[in-house]
């Protein structure tokens, strides 16, 4: 009997303490630091060299800091610009089986002057990129939409884009509605372009989080293997 006590109060003592250690987790993922912005997208290959066929269809995310701040600002006559360099900005592509992943570098355009009398002053954008080696970028275009502070990286996209090309009759840049492009060049010869069909926001628990999580559930594991191990050593009694 003392043993199957002692047995048990080791167990219930990992599971308060696997408790201790998720409720911990949840603390330690407050909006106190900084966040790691996730975003889902799919796209279309529309154009296509020597790459993969058109109609190819591409799953893939990018990610950044949301507390980054530009490392350039460039006040505009029409926008303002804000360019950022980080190791956060993370962008990846998933097709035909294969994984191309690039980063670094953010660029957000927020406009504030109309170009013309016929044209709106809203044709924001975002592009996330890498050019330190093959060419990778995703740019979300939000023309008359609010979802840009300044030149802020944003923190959702609350729209819907539109699938496919269209021309603007006003100024010839195709911005009159939301819309995303996704561009690819190795610089062997491999290359496409696509358009992007969607952007939704991942949330997911912080690196820090994961880990105190799986500790966690972890010691939670171990508590109900003890407690089984005990129910069976009396059932065989």
């Amino acid at each position: 009997m003392r043993e199957g006590y002692h047995s048990s109060g080791d167990g219930m003592k990992a599971a308060k303490w696997a408790s201790a250690a998720i409720a911990g987790a949840m603390m330690m993922a407050a909006p106190s630091h900084a966040k790691i912005l996730v975003f889902n997208y799919s796209a279309r290959v529309d154009q296509s060299g020597q790459g993969a066929p058109v109609g190819t269809l591409i799953a893939g995310s990018f990610s950044y800091d949301n507390n980054l701040q530009p490392h350039a600002s460039y006040p505009g006559t029409y926008g303002d610009v804000g360019a950022y360099q980080s190791p956060t900005i993370r962008l990846s592509a998933n097709i035909s089986g294969s994984k191309i992943s690039g980063g670094g570098t953010a660029t957000v355009f927020d406009s504030h002057t109309p170009y013309s009398v016929n044209t709106p002053a809203d044709e924001d954008s975002l592009f996330i990129g890498d050019f330190t080696g093959p060419l990778i970028g995703i740019s979300i275009y939000g023309p008359n939409e609010n979802w840009l502070n300044n030149t802020n990286l944003p923190s959702a996209f609350p729209f819907t884009l539109t699938q496919g090309h269209f021309p603007d009759p006003r100024d010839g840049d195709g911005l009159m509605v939301p819309a995303g492009e996704l561009f690819y060049n190795d610089l062997k010869g491999y290359g496409f372009n696509a358009v992007v069909l969607s952007v939704t926001s991942a949330a997911v628990p912080e690196p820090a989080t994961w880990s105190l999580l799986i500790i966690g559930f972890g010691g939670i594991g171990a508590a109900m293997r003890r407690r089984m191990k005990h129910a069976g050593a009396l059932a065989g009694a």
